[in-house]
């Protein structure tokens, strides 16, 4: 991996200032591909190893030969197989032009550029092993992608001053474009694992494909901004968005935003409050827009290669495969805000208190549709939702002699409710008004089937019959029978609190810094194969020995089954686990040497450093689950430890 940077930024005179700044960078990445046809990524060769093949399975046979347990051997994989290698080049860019005409009058202009190319090879061998089974083909794939994106603005900025006004004003226009294109081409079958060209392959199979797109996203904005004595302030902005995603006559959309501030220091009774150095009060209301889906929506696509039987023979045909909204428009977010500031004691003591109101309307999402329809859902301006909250930060810092420290703590308490919805969803994850965005929703789990009565006369629950050690769940509805009726909310992975600490320390030579951060009211459903001992011939996890026996009849799982899911066929409290956390994200201490020593050796400064990031969590989660994975990350790599030393030298 490198990375160039240049940089000029000049005043050319009172009148004219010039700028630019360039960077060229190159990063290479590889890893190891698993097995064809469906075990090919890097995710299914940590799958294998962590959750499905028991200690107990052999790596290889007494003869040398590869052993394979039901998928087959993450190791050989590893060992033998092939690699996946991207390679990342990058060239960025931004110039600038700035005119001062007039006092406190600017006229900046400004170009930027963002070109990235990556450069795939996929190349996945063939696996034969002990006892004569193979996996594969082995194949080769190429992958180009393309991305070029540019920005245009035109900004100007006007600042005069009239005896105790200060009044600010900007206006400005931009122009950002983005142009993507993809090629890919693969082959199956090489004559042997070490080839790697595309033509090395069969003809039979072989695949090639290609798109592009572009998009558009053009602004016009103003801003105003006065102050009386720095004691009143004031400001209003506007913005004018237009987006290419959506049709013409939906693709513009006006955001305006207001806030207002007041500080009170500069009040006549406040004076002999000696104290208070700064107490601001503030408050905003504004919009805000979103265009983050999909490009020509608005369209109906048609893709070429639909062919059909007609006269006894397949003809080629082409077929409109995606859905269309014309009517789709912007994302709009609208906030009010209401909030405190305060630096006290010589501002050795600061305070921050934020109250917020975000009202998220016309949300685009892709909604559940009947089979009937034909087509994939479509995205559509499905509903509302509401988040509102508070966010506190406190820091104090102080010298004491040699010793220089500043500690601060912030905390974040967030409540999200969809307010509509258009097409409520309810499977194990729910998209319906009332509850949080799509919190987890199952069946409460009540313990567990201990006897023969409470088995007898339990609720009549589809599939196989419950047996004593079975998790029981409850009848919210009182008709005898579990099912889609009984379900309730069950948590969410939106975190209601997050939480973090800074720490930073000098004493003569010496420095350290700390930076802690988490999360609490938040729940994680972890995968199957991760939770459940023995799914789907997986491995069995350490916590799974405290399971319901007859002699451990408050085991924490329930009865283990091989062939049978009634336990995990449906999503339950039992399922759902607590993942709050608190990570120590990094620790750092240094030394610096001391001046008149690099002074000797005709160097400005020589500070050494060692630093560990992700250097411990506490969670309840099991080892080895990320507390801030999705579920569906959760057999990505794993999160790890990086210790650095580190020397810089400045001469």
């Amino acid at each position: 991996r490198y990375n160039v940077r240049f940089n000029i930024d000049t005043r050319v005179s009172d009148l004219l200032s010039v700028g630019l700044t360039s960077s060229v960078s190159s990063q290479y990445i590889g890893q190891p591909t698993g097995a064809a046809p469906d075990r090919t990524d890097l995710s299914q060769i940590l799958r294998q190893a962590e959750d499905r093949i028991p200690p107990t399975a052999l790596n290889k046979n007494e003869d040398g030969s590869w052993a394979r347990y039901i998928d087959g051997n993450p190791i050989y994989w590893v060992e033998e197989g092939g690699l996946l290698e991207d390679q990342i080049s990058r060239a960025m860019g931004n110039a600038y032009l700035e005119l001062s005409p007039l006092q406190g009058l600017k006229i900046r202009g400004s170009a930027g550029i963002d070109y990235k190319y990556l450069d795939r090879s996929t190349h996945i061998k063939q696996f034969d092993y002990g006892d004569g089974t193979s996996q594969g083909p082995n194949s080769i794939a190429k992958m180009n992608e393309r991305t070029m994106r540019n920005l245009l603005q035109l900004l100007v900025t006007y600042q005069h001053r009239f005896g105790d006004h200060d009044l600010q004003l900007l206006g400005g226009t931009s122009r950002e474009g983005n142009q993507f294109t993809h090629n890919e081409a693969s082959r199956q079958n090489l004559p042997n694992n070490e080839l790697t060209d595309i033509n090395a392959g069969a003809s039979a199979g072989m695949a090639n494909a290609g798109y592009s797109y572009q998009e558009r996203l053009g602004s016009f904005f103003g801003r105003a901004n006065y102050n009386y004595k720095q004691r009143y302030l004031a400001e209003v902005d506007l913005r004018y968005d237009g987006s290419s995603k959506f049709a013409a006559d939906q693709r513009w959309g006006v955001f305006p935003s207001a806030s207002v501030g007041w500080r009170l220091p500069e009040e006549d009774f406040m004076k002999s409050v000696r104290f208070v150095n700064n107490l601001k009060l503030l408050s905003s209301y504004g919009s805000v827009g979103n265009n983050a889906t999909g490009n020509y929506q608005y369209l109906p696509k048609i893709t070429l290669g639909q062919d059909y039987p007609f006269g006894g023979t397949i003809s080629s045909g082409a077929a409109q495969t995606t859905s269309a909204n014309a009517v789709l428009q912007w994302e709009k977010s609208t906030t009010f805000d209401i909030g405190l500031d305060a630096m006290l004691f010589q501002d050795k003591l600061s305070f921050t208190a934020d109250y917020y109101n975000r009202y998220t309307d016309n949300i685009l999402t892709a909604v559940p549709v009947s089979t009937i329809y034909g087509l994939p859902a479509p995205t559509i301006n499905a509903g509302a939702m509401r988040n509102t909250g508070v966010e506190l930060q406190l820091g104090y810092r102080e010298e004491a002699g040699a010793l220089h420290y500043n500690v601060s703590v912030n905390a974040g308490f967030n409540h999200n409710n969809v307010v509509r919805y258009a097409t409520p969803a309810k499977a194990w994850r729910i998209q319906a008004a009332g509850y949080p965005w799509n919190a987890f929703f199952g069946y409460q789990n009540i313990g567990k089937y201990q006897t023969d009565d409470q088995v007898k006369n339990a609720p009549k629950v589809p599939g196989a019959p419950v047996k004593k050690g079975d998790l029981m769940f409850r009848d919210q509805n009182g008709d005898g029978i579990i099912d889609g009726d009984d379900r309730v909310l069950l948590g969410s992975d939106i975190p209601g609190v997050t939480f973090g600490f800074n720490l930073s320390l000098a004493y003569r030579q010496f420095d350290a810094a700390v930076f802690l951060q988490g999360a609490a009211d938040v729940d994680q459903v972890l995968n199957n194969e991760v939770f459940w001992p023995l799914v789907n011939g997986a491995n069995a996890q350490k916590m799974a020995l405290d399971r319901w026996t007859p002699e451990n009849p408050h085991g924490r799982f329930p009865l283990p089954h091989v062939d049978e899911s009634y336990n995990y066929d449906v999503l339950s409290s039992f399922q759902v686990n607590n993942s709050s956390y608190l990570r120590a994200k990094n620790v750092q201490v240094g030394y610096t040497v001391p001046q008149a020593v690099a002074g000797a050796l005709k160097i400005e400064k020589i500070r050494i450093y060692f630093s560990a990031q992700n250097l411990f969590t506490l969670t309840g989660l099991q080892s080895g689950v990320d507390p801030e994975s999705q579920v569906d990350s959760q057999y990505r790599y794993p999160n790890v430890k990086t210790y650095t030393f580190g020397l810089n030298v400045h001469f």
